[in-house]
């Protein structure tokens, strides 16, 4: 749970393009992910909004960074974010489940 920030980038670093971040409920300076970078909406549909982009991470100093693909689904209600999921069916190309984190160990 958190709060969806999408906001353009600073043209300094990422040229013309736009970020997006989840920041916390109680302190909106802190992030609970990490910043998906050249975001775009894909559709807005089912109560919630689907973003896609990229997430920067750096190895080393000298190292060039990973840019690891990611898409964003944020929904407002928990329960009609379970049932679209559902409906939906998403397949993961790393084999693991899309609630594996919900679920118990």
């Amino acid at each position: 749970m958190g709060w969806l920030d999408f906001r353009k980038a600073d043209p300094a670093h990422y040229g013309r393009s736009w970020d997006a971040r989840l920041l916390s409920v109680k302190d909106r300076e802190k992030e609970w992910l990490e910043p998906l970078h050249y975001a775009r909406i894909l559709a807005i549909k089912d109560g919630g909004i689907m973003l896609t982009g990229f997430e920067i991470t750096f190895r080393a100093l000298k190292s060039k960074p990973n840019h690891m693909r990611q898409t964003w689904w944020c929904v407002i209600h928990e329960e009609e974010a379970y049932a679209a999921l559902a409906r939906h069916n998403p397949r993961s190309s790393s084999g693991f489940d899309v609630n594996d984190d919900d679920m118990r160990d």
